[in-house]
């Protein structure tokens, strides 16, 4: 399903049949934030893939700039080169009720939240002026676990660090992994966590601890 933005108009192929001039697939956003830092919200209703009907459709466009001190991107050198070289590039982020293949939410009809963050661990999407360089955001699609927040590489004994992982289909460039709310899945699932301490002592073997995340935000 091709997004189109030109300005503050969003051409969004609502029925997926790849024809973005029919009637009814042309949106005017609302301007949020401020003139320095502007997001523009679209928010549309109904959205068709295939057989499938989505609903409560949201984008929110934001200039990258604005996510320079963000925790999103902390620690990642090169979405703030990205950000440095192009601070008025925009990203985005979305929120939709899927209707998915095997899962069921709490949206409309059992339709589940899936959302996409204007960046992830890999960095900050940032939209093409190129089809072939567009983010690609894959809905309801295999499953897997990545970290949220970086942790150092060189933590040691006696630091303290949260841990947050989310469960997403993995995108093909930064910042596109769709994520959803743990409350789909059952509580009796929960991530384990191994956690692996080198020695000083080079010559005597490591130990490792295994600790289970049970709690969801």
């Amino acid at each position: 399903v091709w997004m189109i933005l030109d300005g503050e108009t969003l051409y969004l192929d609502l029925n997926g049949n790849g024809d973005l001039t029919e009637a009814g697939e042309k949106f005017t956003g609302k301007m949020l934030g401020t003139k320095a830092e502007p997001t523009i919200h679209f928010e549309i209703d109904k959205l068709a893939v295939g057989k499938k009907l989505h609903r409560g459709f949201n984008l929110w466009v934001t200039p990258q700039k604005t996510f320079e001190k963000s925790p999103l991107i902390e620690g990642q050198a090169e979405a703030q080169e990205r950000i440095k070289a192009k601070p008025d590039a925009l990203t985005v982020r979305i929120t939709v009720e899927v209707q998915a293949e095997k899962l069921q939410g709490n949206g409309h009809e059992n339709r589940v939240l899936q959302y996409v963050l204007n960046g992830d661990d890999k960095g900050l999407n940032t939209l093409a002026e190129e089809e072939l360089k567009a983010p690609v955001f894959h809905i309801d699609g295999p499953l897997q676990f990545v970290f949220q927040t970086v942790i150092s590489e060189d933590w040691t004994g006696g630091q303290e660090a949260d841990a947050y992982v989310a469960m997403v289909t993995a995108g093909t460039s930064p910042g596109t992994s769709v994520q959803f709310g743990f409350d789909t899945l059952p509580t009796s699932l929960q991530p384990k966590l191994t956690i692996e301490y080198t020695p000083t002592d080079k010559t005597k073997p490591g130990t490792k601890d295994e600790v289970k995340l049970p709690e969801r935000c």
